[in-house]
């Protein structure tokens, strides 16, 4: 088979460095002025900006004939994987608008495939592997593979968005597979409302094609003189005599190594173990379940303080779920004085005591009509009809001057480590509503492009503060989101005192993991209940705010603790489905992360409460049949084991809704990260 790899490298140096015969550049499409996209009739630039081991980067620059329209494309090509990335820009001239732009795609490809004259009344497919996004459901995240076949309608699919938010419908990550070991994975940049078309056209005698396309949901506008808006960014890895599997390991290696945040010291920040409290405890409250963890010598990372901790000096209620404000204060970002007087330093300064990092839970980008910046700016605030729920335009240069300011000074004064940002909106009838009718995409495209630099410019700011990025528990997660920030909550279905969510965490981390290894998940405890825990136990976690830990048995919190600061490590390793997969009410649940650099890793395996069988054969990764390992059980001790026998292991849970973990590391392991 061809190699597919070197197709879609062709492909993208024909964009960046001149034609070659019978390809068709991966270029974005759009209509100019009712006119499609040509390269041939725009002035086109090329200069190469950066080359070093990890990438080369190039800048193309198209100028439309007109001369009133530039399309910026800023291209990646990595050294290390098979990966293509690239970002758009659209800008006029200081001295008059452009023409209307329409429908523009980020990303357009035109894929030939092959003719099979003697199958020609055999149906042809390729299959899609999609994922869903986050709803507040038990099934967030759950795979929804689909095959294009060569009649219709089953030719066509379309993923797109009821909200303005990159993945609560589907995931912004999406493979395509022409076989089992040949295909692409497809990612959109973007965390607002984008969609995502796939068209197989042809027929087996004379060939087959596929059309695939991605970018903003609507766009339909003119810039105006010395305007530039950005479009959403694009990466496709290309999957060459790869199975599935490996491919998203390579894909998880190449997310941590550029989507993900680094500190100041280069290396990849890690999600935290944290205690959660609420913002409407007192001080004296808080302070007083810190003495209570340091006492218990239980080791967190993170004191997490959420919501209700603001507003004017008032009493407010201790928790979220009996008659806290919390949601109706927003916007005014000053310290409660009554739960919190002196301010929310003393707690920061008790955590730090603690040896514990101190987390804060902001909504910057939504406010209430009487908040004090509302009555203040109200030209920074942008609402659909109707509803009082204001968002902050970070799209207005002040407001996002604002916004960064606000933070800042909250990390400086109340000692903040970590920042928590929360999204509670659908952000697709507020833009509608904003842009005109030859405007429509550019409010949303100034809102997304000023969220970006606000994160950027607290992360220059604080290069070692962690931003939580939380949106409703999972619904902003891309690329993008993903490069400065980590998911902590990856679904609010997750930690609800009224509900027992354990399958949904061992689901959600698997099937998030696939494509985004920095996340955690929320348990609301409870004393001795090890399948819980563990279930959500990796890559981080947050212990809910709805329980005092003083009630809870500290031995065994400890001893969980532990095994959690084990995991995570070996967390960012090669992730293996071994039993469970994309079955949803699968009676096992079986997965291993495995890190091949270190010959170690672990197997987490899951009886669910329905499991009849109390046995699971699997057959664990990256093992090397001849050499010895050391097999370390949580629910046992540990032992030598041969090679062959790892490769072959039965896991046995006597009781239904039980859990254990097999630490592993390979006899004489190299020890090299």
């Amino acid at each position: 088979m061809e190699s597919f790899i070197s197709t879609l490298a062709d492909q993208l140096f024909s964009a960046i460095g001149g034609r070659k015969e019978g390809l068709t550049p991966v270029l974005p499409s759009f209509k100019y002025k009712y006119e499609p996209f040509d390269v041939e009739k725009w002035t086109s630039a090329i200069e190469k900006l950066e080359s070093n081991d990890a990438y080369d980067r190039f800048e193309v620059c198209y100028l439309s004939p007109d001369r009133l329209l530039t399309l910026k494309l800023t291209y990646t090509v990595y050294a290390n994987f098979p990966v293509i990335e690239w970002r758009p820009e659209l800008s006029a001239p200081a001295g008059a608008d452009t023409g209307l732009i329409e429908n523009f795609r980020s990303f357009a490809l035109d894929w030939d495939l092959w003719a099979d004259p003697d199958n020609r009344w055999e149906p042809y497919s390729l299959g899609i592997r999609r994922y869903l996004g986050a709803k507040t459901l038990m099934d967030d995240f759950r795979p929804m593979p689909i095959r294009l076949e060569n009649r219709y309608p089953l030719n066509n699919l379309v993923l797109d968005t009821d909200e303005g938010r990159s993945s609560t419908a589907w995931l912004p990550f999406v493979g395509v597979d022409l076989d089992d070991f040949y295909g692409f994975n497809v990612a959109v940049g973007w965390s607002g409302a984008w969609s995502m078309n796939f068209q197989l056209q042809g027929n087996p005698s004379k060939g087959f094609r596929l059309h695939a396309d991605a970018g903003m949901l609507k766009t339909h506008f003119r810039l105006k003189a010395g305007e530039t808006i950005r479009q959403p960014s694009i990466f496709v890895m290309l999957r060459d005599n790869m199975s599935v599997e490996d491919a998203q390991n390579l894909h998880r290696r190449f997310m941590l190594d550029f989507h993900a945040p680094h500190g100041k010291d280069g290396k990849p920040l890690q999600a935290p173990l944290c205690y959660c409290v609420w913002g409407g405890e007192t001080n004296a409250d808080v302070i007083r379940k810190l003495d209570w963890v340091q006492k218990a010598h239980l080791h967190f990372d993170a004191l997490w303080m959420d919501a209700g901790w603001y507003g004017s000096d008032r009493e407010v209620a201790s928790d979220e779920f009996h008659g806290s404000d919390w949601s109706r204060t927003v916007g005014n970002w000053r310290v409660n004085q009554v739960p919190h007087p002196g301010g929310l330093s003393p707690i920061a300064v008790r955590a730090h005591e603690a040896g514990m990092k101190y987390m804060l839970w902001v909504e910057m980008e939504r406010a209430m009509p009487d908040s004090p910046i509302v009555q203040e700016h109200p030209n920074w605030f942008l609402a659909a009809n109707g509803s009082d729920r204001l968002m902050l335009n970070l799209g207005i240069p002040a407001a996002r001057a604002w916004a960064v300011e606000t933070i800042s000074r909250l990390v400086r004064e109340e000692k903040i480590d970590f920042y928590r940002e929360d999204f509670n909106f659908n952000i697709l009838p507020i833009c509608e509503q904003a842009d005109k009718e030859d405007r429509q995409g550019i409010t949303e495209a100034k809102f997304i492009t000023g969220f970006y630099e606000f994160w950027d410019e607290l992360r220059t700011r604080f290069p070692d503060m962690m931003i939580d990025n939380c949106a409703s528990g999972g619904r902003r997660i891309d690329f993008e989101t993903a490069s400065r920030s980590i998911c902590m909550f990856r679904s609010d279905i997750i930690g609800r005192s009224f509900l027992d969510s354990s399958e949904a965490q061992q689901n959600e981390l698997c099937w998030l993991g696939q494509w985004v290894p920095h996340q955690a998940g929320n348990i609301s405890v409870q004393s001795n209940d090890d399948y819980q825990f563990l279930s959500a136990a990796a890559p981080g976690i947050a212990i809910s705010c709805a329980y005092d830990l003083a009630k809870l048995d500290a031995d065994w919190l400890q001893n969980m603790l532990y095994i959690a600061e084990r995991m995570r490590p070996l967390a960012y390793g090669n992730l293996h489905i071994l039993a469970g997969g994309d079955d949803i009410d699968a009676p096992w649940l079986v997965y291993q992360m495995d890190n091949p650099e270190t010959d170690e890793g672990y197997i987490a395996a899951f009886r669910r409460p329905d499991a009849s069988e109390a046995t699971c054969a699997i057959a664990p990764r990256g093992i090397e049949p001849r050499a010895k390992y050391i097999l370390e059980p949580t629910n046992g001790k540990p032992t030598e084991i041969k090679g062959s026998e790892l490769a072959k292991l039965t896991v046995k849970l006597p009781k239904p809704r039980s859990a254990v973990v097999f630490f592993y590391t390979r006899a004489n392991a190299r020890k090299n990260s």
